[in-house]
């Protein structure tokens, strides 16, 4: 809750605090993927899909374009590659200012949703872009 309100210092603090941490507290207080790769690994905490899309969409909040590729990279590299919704990416691209990218990922869909056209839509009017 601290997490998803803002109040990462908060959220810290209490996760800080558990004894156990398991992959859905890593999930709850996962801001920056630098936290995730850092941490997480070196405690041993597998990721999961619901780890990807949680911080898929935390990159794309804070503009972290070199980071939601890599991410992108590893989801890629991952046992869970489809699990992870490819309209997350695109938003992701599409928010970070890397249009081409969002534009080929969409492109590559064989079926467009109602999840996937608004990361486009918003991505293009975010950074200007008229069709």
């Amino acid at each position: 809750m601290y997490a998803k309100c803002g109040s990462l210092l908060k959220a810290r603090i209490l996760f800080d605090r558990m004894p156990q941490r398991d992959v859905a507290s890593w999930n709850a207080v996962v801001p920056k993927w630098e936290l995730w790769n850092r941490e997480m690994q070196s405690v041993g905490v597998k990721a999961t899909s619901a780890t990807f899309a949680s911080i898929v969409p935390a990159c794309a909040k804070i503009g972290a374009l070199e980071q939601g590729m890599e991410i992108h990279k590893k989801i890629i590299e991952s046992e869970f590659p489809t699990e992870v919704a490819v309209s997350t990416l695109i938003d992701m691209y599409a928010k970070c200012g890397n249009t081409q990218k969002a534009c080929k990922l969409f492109d590559r869909m064989h079926k467009k949703d109602v999840a996937s056209w608004p990361g486009m839509i918003v991505g293009y009017s975010q950074n200007g872009i008229v069709i």
